[in-house]
């Protein structure tokens, strides 16, 4: 019904807004038998008085979890005990109840290093410490029962803990379900041994969808039987998770299983599943598929461990074949013209300045930069406010690491006259930045301090085109992205998200492909192209058209607003950038990057000569290469 509005209504003075927590109680037959005013209980009249979880405590009443506090409340209304966090307490993370049904909290520890499990002791109004701490990467408690006080997850799996014995139990993987475990709102364990739990479902298009599933415990010998392929991973990118469960829905004759070795990590070592992965692969037991994030696919794949995917991206109709792919990037992660993993999209890293002033072709060396500053007014600095030596050492060092390593042949090259003059660049930086006592101002930005004369470059990331124009905004019409140093072609460098990789051991390859090929497909792109430039040459082509006359506005040094339209030649500057770079951000393992910073070490203090600290790294880092080779 439409209501009228008119000028004679009449005024209702200001609102107050008044927020309530009322606990309801209601009998076996769904009769409320009280309704109790939590607020009450605020005896502090803090302001935000938030009530985050509540479970019973045996027959005397609920505890409820308030703030930092648990408050023991009976059926009737009655306070029974209010316990503080207390000392080594930073906070509380879930209420649980265990198998004899009193009360118990997983509190955080220790500056949140740890979680514990702690009992409420309603007589006493304490809580007793039962020596059992969990790693941080347990999430998602629920309420459990039979052999099992309490359930969680924990990377892709779920686990059963017993509060008696201090155990827990691997009881199942979510996905190898079919199931988001992050999704899930409620797990209902049954008598029986089945599991009902409670998703929720996010549509591309937004819009969610809510499903009350049942997990039937069925004998292996009872499930249809599908191959499977076996996909390893540490921690699994929501998006390929989403491709699982979308696959394993669908196909009639595969499915894939998970094994998340993020579930191995402990708080003492976060990269515990990572090791375990990579021993496991290196001692041959390669899973079938391989999320390739952070893993050593240079080694791997000189290995032979690995198969070639550009024969199945010549072959595929529907792709295109080479052509439909944005190639440049391919051939500069390919190892000796093979081809290891395929991602949905990368991003560019370069370093951005005046034209006038270092010249508008890409290609040249430290001693360019040093010429440059010359031609700048005085105080003027190379790069951002808090730049120090080990940063520039540590960041250009990183991205241009396969220029100093190369895993197919085992050759090394820091020894070369490039490194040594990385050294010497790195090395007239401030050691330090006083962060603690530097006022951050408006003035600190790069486009100012580019705009003032006050900074000669810009380290850009281009994982977006509007990046593209925000920095144009600093330099003008005057920008050209020169790339690093020493670099070769454009003297950029590429960067993946995550990627995918086909073992040469997988038992169907044809299936693998089936499966990570959704990566390279045009429309998926498209609506995932938030995270870097497509690797689909119709869906990268497609985000240049869309940016092209498209508007920003930015303010200068002045405060004035300033219009700047992306344009063809805008588009045509970047993909001449993308067709030119020639290598990609290389694998550098920690013992790799350990004997580098130790030996560079050295020269930075001032005890040997950078010629001296080359050469050792050049002995100590061959050696390694070698013995990984």
């Amino acid at each position: 019904m439409d209501v009228p509005v008119t000028s004679d209504a009449p005024d209702v003075g200001e609102f107050t807004y008044v927020e309530k927590y009322l606990l309801r109680v209601f009998d076996q037959q769904g009769n409320e038998t009280a309704s109790i005013d939590l607020s009450q209980f605020n005896e502090n009249e803090e302001e935000y008085f938030y009530m985050s979880g509540m479970v019973a405590d045996g027959d005397r009443g609920i505890c409820v979890s308030v703030g930092n506090e648990l408050l023991g409340i009976s059926f009737e209304g009655e306070l029974l005990y209010r316990i503080p966090a207390g000392e080594g307490i930073d906070g509380f993370m879930s209420l649980v109840n265990l198998s004899d049904g009193s009360a118990a909290v997983l509190a955080y520890a220790n500056d949140y290093s740890d979680i514990k499990l702690l009992t409420v002791d309603a007589e006493t109004g304490k809580l007793v410490d039962n020596e059992v701490d969990f790693d941080r990467s347990v999430y998602r408690v629920y309420p459990f029962g039979g052999d099992y006080d309490f359930g969680y997850n924990k990377g892709e799996s779920f686990f059963g803990f017993d509060a008696d014995t201090g155990k827990e139990t691997k009881l199942l993987t979510w996905i190898n379900c079919d199931v988001d475990g992050n999704n899930l709102s409620g797990v209902f364990p049954q008598e029986n041994g089945d599991i009902v739990c409670l998703t929720t479902e996010y549509g591309n298009e937004g819009g969610t969808t809510n499903y009350l599933i049942s997990l039937i415990k069925t004998p292996y010998d009872q499930v249809p039987q599908k191959t499977t392929l076996t996909l390893a991973c540490v921690y699994l990118d929501y998006r390929v998770k989403s491709q699982i469960l979308d696959f394993n829905r669908k196909s009639s004759d595969y499915r894939i299983e998970v094994r998340d070795y993020s579930e191995f990590n402990t708080d003492d070592d976060y990269s515990a599943g990572l090791t375990k992965l990579i021993t496991e692969i290196g001692s041959g037991a390669v899973p079938d598929i391989l999320v390739t994030s952070s893993l050593p696919m240079d080694v791997f794949g000189n290995k032979g461990l690995f198969e070639d995917l550009w024969p199945y991206i010549e072959a595929d109709e529907e792709l295109g074949g080479r052509a439909g792919v944005v190639e440049p990037f391919f051939n500069a992660i390919s190892e000796d013209g093979k081809l290891y993993q395929i991602t949905s999209s990368f991003t560019v890293r370069t370093l951005a300045g005046p034209a006038s002033i270092i010249g508008s072709e890409p290609g040249w060396d430290y001693d360019d930069i040093y010429a440059a500053l010359e031609k700048m007014p005085e105080g003027c600095e190379v790069f951002s406010v808090g730049t120090t030596r080990d940063s520039v050492f540590s960041d250009v060092c990183s991205l241009n690491l396969s220029n100093f390593v190369d895993w197919s042949t085992g050759q090394c090259s820091f020894n070369s006259e490039e490194f040594i003059d990385l050294l010497e660049f790195a090395n007239s930086f401030p050691q330090t930045f006083d962060w603690e006592h530097y006022e951050w101002t408006a003035e600190s930005d790069d486009v100012y301090r580019v705009q003032a004369g006050k900074q000669l470059l810009i380290s850009m990331y281009l994982s977006s085109l509007y990046n593209y124009s925000y920095y144009c905004s600093a330099f003008g019409d005057d920008m050209v992205l020169k790339g690093y140093p020493g670099v070769e072609g454009s003297g950029a460098v590429f960067s993946m998200n995550t990627g995918l990789a086909i073992s040469s051991a997988c038992k169907d390859k044809d299936a693998a492909w089936s499966f990570i090929r959704y990566c390279l497909d045009e429309d998926y792109q498209k609506e995932n192209s938030y995270s870097g430039m497509c690797t689909n040459k119709a869906a990268y082509e497609a985000q240049f058209e869309a940016q092209i006359g498209q508007e920003s506005y930015y303010y200068d040094n002045e405060g004035n607003e300033t219009k700047r339209t992306f344009t063809q030649e805008d588009a045509d500057a970047i993909k001449a950038v993308v067709d030119n770079t020639v290598i990609a951000v290389g694998y550098s393992s920690d013992q790799i990057t350990s004997i580098i910073n130790e030996e560079a070490a050295y020269y930075f203090n001032g005890e040997k000569s950078a010629q001296d600290v080359a050469a050792t790294i050049q002995n100590r880092v061959s050696i390694y290469v070698s013995e990984q080779s």
